[in-house]
C-alpha cells in the first residue's frame, strides 16, 4: 500500500499483481467482477503460470460433484460458471440452483504442473463417474474443446430425448436470452450448417388442434403495431414459396370456406386494395395455371342464379366492353379454328325453338305499343292522318316493313283496324251507312 501510495503521488503506476513500479509505459487489464482497470507491468502480463488447478463444481443440496475442469484462476472460472457461462448444461444447473436461493461450491481437487494438466483432468472425472455421479462433461476430459463426436452426439442425444424443460426452467432461460444477438459471424456459421438440411418438421404436422387453440386464445385481442406491420410486409416482400409448402398449403385449406366469404370491406380496404392491384398485369404461367385449374368445372344451378341476380342492371364500363370486344376479334381473326367454333355455337344458339319462341314473344310484347298504333293510323281517314305516309311511319317508330306486312295479313290485326274504325266513324255516318 505504501508502495502505491508513494507511486500514485510521483504520478507513475503501479502493477496491481507484482507492485512493482511501472513507469510512463504500461498494460491495461479490465477486472469483470468490478468493471475496474487494474494497471499491470509486462512481466505480469506475459508471465505463463507452471502450475494450474483441478476443480470441482458440487451441488450444495446433495454434495454430489456435478462438473470437473481445469484452470488457472479458481475465482475468475467461478464467477463465469455463475454468471456469464455459455454452456447450456452448466447454465440449466445454474438457474435450477438460483430458483432455491443457491450457488454451486466450487472445490479446487488438485494442483498439478501445467504438463500434466490432461492426464489429471482425466483421472478425476473417471474417479467422480465410477463412483456414480451424474457429471455434465460431456467428454472424458483433457482435450478441452466444446465440439464433440459423433458418438458423443448420439449419445447425448438419447440421454436428452423425451426429456420436458419445466416451465420455470423456460421462463428463466427465456429471460437470460432476451436481447441477445447473434453477430454476423456467428449467423454465417449457422446458415453455413444448415444450408442443405431438410426441416426437422418436414412431414410432420404443425400444429395440433390443442396447440392451435392455445395460440389462438393467446394472440386473441391482440392488435399488430403499423411498424411491425411494415416490417413483417418487408420481411415478405419477394419471398417464393416452394411447391412442397404450396402443396401442404393447398392441402389443408381443401374443403374450407374462404377467409373473406361473407365479409365486407370498407371503402378504405377497398381503396388499398385498389391502388396495390393497379398497374399489375397477371404472368402468362399464373394465367396458363388459372385456366387448366378451371377447365371442366361446371357451375352448379344455385352458383349460375347468384351470379346472374348479382350481375342484373350492372352495365360494364365502355373500356372494358371495347377491350373485351379486339380481344375477340383479335382472337378470331388469328385462329380460323376458334373462328368457325363461335359461328356454328351462335348458329346453334339463335336455332333453338325454345329461344325463338322467347324472342318472338318478346317481340310481340316489345311492338304492342306501336302494332296499336299502327292500327289506329290505318283506321283514320286519309286527309286526317297526321303521319302523310306509311314509310315516315316506319322511320317515326323504328321497325321494319316486313313487320308491316306480317300485321296487314294478319286476321286479328284487320280486325282490329275494322273495330278502331267503327269507334272514330260518326254515329250519322253509321245510321246512313246501315
Amino acid at each position: 500500500m505504501e508502495r502505491e501510495k508513494e507511486a500514485s503521488e510521483e504520478g507513475t503506476k503501479v502493477c496491481s499483481k507484482c507492485g512493482r513500479n511501472i513507469g510512463s509505459v504500461y498494460l491495461a487489464e479490465k477486472q469483470m467482477s468490478t468493471s475496474r482497470t487494474l494497471a499491470i507491468c509486462k512481466e505480469c502480463a506475459s508471465y505463463q503460470p507452471q502450475r494450474t488447478f483441478i476443480y470441482g463444481l458440487f451441488d450444495p443440496r446433495t454434495e454430489e460433484c456435478r462438473y470437473v475442469g481445469k484452470t488457472n484462476r479458481p475465482k475468475r472460472r467461478f464467477y463465469h460458471h455463475v454468471k456469464r457461462t455459455n454452456m447450456i448444461r452448466i447454465k440449466r444447473w445454474v438457474i435450477e440452483l438460483a430458483d432455491s436461493g443457491l450457488i454451486p461450491r466450487m472445490e479446487i481437487l488438485e494442483e498439478c504442473p501445467m504438463e500434466i494438466w490432461q492426464q489429471r483432468e482425466t483421472f478425476w472425472i473417471a474417479h467422480y463417474r465410477s463412483q456414480g455421479a451424474d457429471l455434465l462433461n460431456l467428454t472424458s476430459g483433457g482435450d478441452g474443446i466444446s465440439s464433440h463426436s459423433e458418438e458423443v452426439r448420439m449419445r447425448l442425444g438419447a440421454l436428452h430425448r423425451g426429456k420436458n424443460i419445466s416451465l420455470a426452467m423456460r421462463q428463466r432461460l427465456s429471460e437470460f436470452n432476451r436481447g441477445r444477438k447473434h453477430s454476423p459471424e456467428v449467423k454465417a456459421k449457422i446458415a453455413a450448417a444448415n444450408t442443405g438440411r431438410l426441416s426437422p418438421n418436414k412431414g410432420k404436422p404443425i400444429h395440433g388442434p390443442e396447440v392451435r387453440q392455445r395460440i389462438a386464445e393467446a394472440n386473441r385481442g391482440k392488435t399488430v403495431s403499423e411498424t411491425t406491420r411494415g416490417k413483417l410486409s418487408n420481411a415478405q416482400k419477394g419471398r417464393k414459396l416452394s411447391e412442397w409448402v404450396r402443396q401442404r398449403i393447398s392441402e389443408g385449406h381443401k374443403g374450407l370456406p374462404g377467409p373473406n366469404k361473407g365479409r365486407k370491406f370498407g371503402p378504405e380496404t377497398r381503396a388499398k386494395q385498389s391502388a396495390a392491384r393497379k398497374g399489375k398485369k397477371r404472368p402468362p404461367e399464373v394465367g396458363a395455371k388459372v385456366s387448366a385449374a378451371q377447365k371442366g368445372k361446371k357451375l352448379s344451378p344455385e352458383h349460375c342464379a347468384k351470379m346472374s341476380a348479382a350481375l342484373k342492371g350492372r352495365k360494364l364500363p365502355d373500356r372494358v366492353s371495347k377491350k373485351g370486344g379486339q380481344a375477340m376479334k383479335r382472337k378470331m381473326e388469328s385462329d380460323p379454328e376458334f373462328k368457325e367454333q363461335q359461328i356454328n355455337r351462335l348458329r346453334a344458339f339463335w336455332n333453338d325453338p325454345e329461344v325463338k319462341r322467347k324472342r318472338a314473344e318478346g317481340n310481340r310484347r316489345r311492338l304492342m305499343p306501336v302494332r296499336l298504333e299502327y292500327a289506329k293510323w290505318l283506321a283514320t281517314p286519309v286527309g286526317e292522318r297526321q303521319i302523310s305516309s306509311q314509310s315516315a311511319f316506319i322511320r317515326m317508330f323504328g321497325i321494319s316493313e316486313t313487320a308491316v306486312l306480317k300485321w296487314k295479313k294478319d286476321p286479328q290485326f284487320l280486325e282490329l283496324v275494322e273495330r278502331i274504325r267503327r269507334e272514330l266513324r260518326p254515329a250519322g255516318n253509321e245510321g246512313q251507312n246501315g
